[in-house]
């Protein structure tokens, strides 16, 4: 018994280390409260959740810059991972498709349709950037989730979220931050649940 929770152990650890290298569908939800400027009336706070599946094995998008390295002659204050919009198998909202995210181009030459600050087949990311434009007939939807913002010298993700409905009643929305969860653990997690076979193996073998 002893041996196999050891085994266990080692196998968590080596999936740990691997992580981004296997495939995993992820389910993300960004969450807020939109603050809504309605045109005739008074602004007023309107909670929002909106939710994606994203399956990692479907990325075509390679860009990654690490935190600390050069970023079109910046430094990136933390790691920027991008993720093409063929990963996303679902949404909230039906009409929310991946064919409504446009890329966002971070330097010239690397663009995504998402940008988190985590591998999100590792853990659950806290930042991230990505739009969404919706245009029927009579009106346009910009949806905005996180940023990209720089000084003279750095660069890193905001949070915060931001809606642009044009020729329809409402005229914008903002949130001063977005709760980001994941179905991922976060590593500490893993490496908790590890540690704990690890100690019942050992106290096992001390009886």
């Amino acid at each position: 018994m002893r041996n196999c929770l050891l085994a266990l152990s080692v196998v968590l650890c080596a999936a740990l280390v691997s992580g981004s290298a296997n495939a995993i569908s992820v389910d993300l939800t960004f969450s807020g409260v939109f603050e809504v400027t309605e045109l005739g009336s008074a602004p007023y706070d309107f909670p929002f959740s909106v939710s994606m599946t994203y399956d990692t094995d479907l990325d075509t998008n390679t860009e990654f810059f690490a935190s600390g390295s050069s970023v079109g002659g910046y430094t990136a204050l933390h790691d920027f991972y991008g993720y093409s919009a063929s990963g996303i198998t679902s949404m909230s909202a039906g009409w929310l498709t991946p064919a409504y995210f446009e890329d966002r181009t971070l330097v010239a030459g690397s663009s995504a349709a998402l940008w988190f600050d985590t591998d999100i087949a590792v853990a659950a990311p806290t930042l991230m950037w990505f739009r969404r434009v919706y245009g029927p007939p009579n009106y346009y939807i910009y949806e905005q989730y996180g940023g990209a913002a720089a000084n003279a010298s750095q660069i890193w993700m905001s949070s915060g979220a931001y809606a642009d409905l044009i020729d329809v009643e409402v005229g914008t929305a903002t949130a001063s931050s977005v709760t980001i969860t994941s179905s991922v653990p976060e590593p500490s997690t893993a490496l908790l649940l590890t540690l704990g076979l690890t100690g019942l193996g050992m106290k096992r073998r001390v009886r």
